[in-house]
């Protein structure tokens, strides 16, 4: 995979892992906000690799696109459920589990 992407990928991983020490420190404004641009750029990231990739590579790309979309899923439907945002935080958490 090209670095870009790689590099796109990280920062999508430091935005969640923001999310949760705000999710920690009940800032849930600031913990919807950094699950949502970890989502933004794990998305952009994975629209922008070409296939077909080597097998090691799509492996990596398959682990990015489900288990960290659904840790920043989480991360976000678990601010706006503190938020009071009860009928979307349902939907996202559903999301997960898709």
């Amino acid at each position: 995979m090209n670095q870009t992407y790689s590099n796109l990928f990280r920062q999508a991983r430091a935005y969640g892992f923001l999310a949760q020490v705000a999710l920690a420190k009940s800032a849930w404004g600031a913990a919807k906000q950094a699950a949502e641009t970890a989502l933004q750029l794990s998305e952009t990231a994975g629209q922008s690799v070409t296939q077909p990739l080597p097998a090691e590579q799509q492996v990596y790309l398959d682990w990015e696109k489900t288990f960290n979309r659904g840790w920043y899923l989480l991360s976000f439907g678990q601010a706006q459920r503190h938020l009071g945002q009860l009928p979307a935080a349902v939907q996202t958490l559903e999301a997960v589990c898709k």
